[in-house]
């Protein structure tokens, strides 16, 4: 088996340096000649990508995960490849999409330095780390990097992991691509809810609820539990505690457990479903439904939506942070404790 994992270890590396000797006229071009970017290209033109990959006019830099770490990724997520290309993960997949790319600029591997922070097309970041040794082989060429059995690499760090490059510029028109082993989740994906939670220290007090909940902790822990959890931020709650009735709910196992279902939304939807202002009710794990509604402002040339959510015996919040991918659920952080 090692032996084989090494072969294929240098048919990759034969594949990744054939496709770096010759340019190709679009981006899109580039990335079929490469076997192994064949899911990433599949799920950028899902994303809508096509027409800015087929262009000779974009310029950008992309840091395109393998097929095997596009597969390690849906298999964290308990989905298929095939699944990912559906309408039902359209957002997650833009948003993935969107954190390994870098627009306006087409990055080549000789300009890379350590250090580097780059803004990415889904409004997040990337910082490029150069290991001390990889900079000695680099004074070679990337190609001696590459090559290299140990010691050296150069790193991209996304907002929750890294990645480490194993191709570097692959030429298509005005795209350089560089072929990274990991996929990089933007700071609002997660594989779990309770991964989702644990990232916020704003609603660790719902994190700790949970996890002293035997079935809602499991169901936290499965990427494929399909809700959408309102999350109340710390201060709703400890608002809620320090009242004589809030701290019987609490004591109560079966009251607040029954108050936590009424904060998840069955199926996970995003909400609110519609655009422009309106109102409608989502049901919950409960059995009763919260009322969401959206009210549209205007000042000067800006104009905000705010979406309130209101518990039917009590309760009303704002949404703060609106639909961060947790699995298979969304995650909505409001400001407010909702009573079924």
């Amino acid at each position: 088996m090692a032996a084989l994992r090494a072969f294929a270890a240098v048919l990759l590396l034969a594949s990744i340096c054939a496709a770096e000797a010759k340019a190709y006229p679009t981006a899109l071009a580039a990335l079929e000649s490469n076997k192994n970017l064949t899911l990433f290209t599949k799920l950028a033109e899902a994303s809508g990508l096509k027409p800015f990959l087929k262009s000779p006019l974009t310029k950008a830099t992309i840091f395109a995960p393998t097929d095997a770490a596009i597969l390690a990724l849906a298999k964290v997520l308990k989905r298929t490849p095939a699944s990912l290309l559906t309408p039902e993960s359209s957002l997650l997949v833009d948003r993935v999409i969107g954190q390994h790319i870098v627009l306006g600029s087409s990055l080549k591997a000789a300009s890379v330095t350590d250090g580097a922070k780059l803004k990415t097309a889904g409004h997040g970041t990337l910082k490029v780390v150069v290991t001390k040794a990889a900079r000695k082989l680099l004074a070679a060429s990337w190609r001696a990097l590459l090559q290299a059995k140990a010691g050296g690499k150069v790193v991209v760090v996304g907002p929750q992991n890294n990645a480490t490059v194993v191709g570097t510029d692959l030429i298509g028109g005005n795209v350089t691509i560089h072929v990274i082993d990991a996929v990089l989740l933007p700071s609002n994906v997660f594989p779990t809810l309770a991964a989702a939670l644990a990232s916020s220290p704003t609603v660790s007090v719902l994190a700790s609820f949970i996890a002293k909940d035997p079935k809602l902790a499991a169901a936290a822990a499965d990427p494929t539990t399909n809700i959408t959890l309102l999350a109340p931020v710390n201060k709703a709650l400890e608002a809620v505690a320090a009242t004589p009735a809030g701290k019987a709910l609490i004591a109560n196992a079966a009251k607040l457990h029954n108050v936590l279902a009424y904060h998840a939304i069955k199926p996970a939807t995003i909400v609110p479903t519609f655009k422009g202002k309106g109102t409608e009710n989502f049901e919950t794990l409960a059995g009763v439904p919260v009322t969401v509604t959206k009210v549209i402002s205007k000042k000067g040339n800006t104009t905000t939506g705010v979406v309130t959510i209101t518990g039917k015996a009590g309760g009303k919040a704002v949404i703060r942070k609106h639909n961060i991918i947790a699995g298979a659920s969304y995650v909505n952080v409001i400001d407010g404790v909702l009573l079924p």
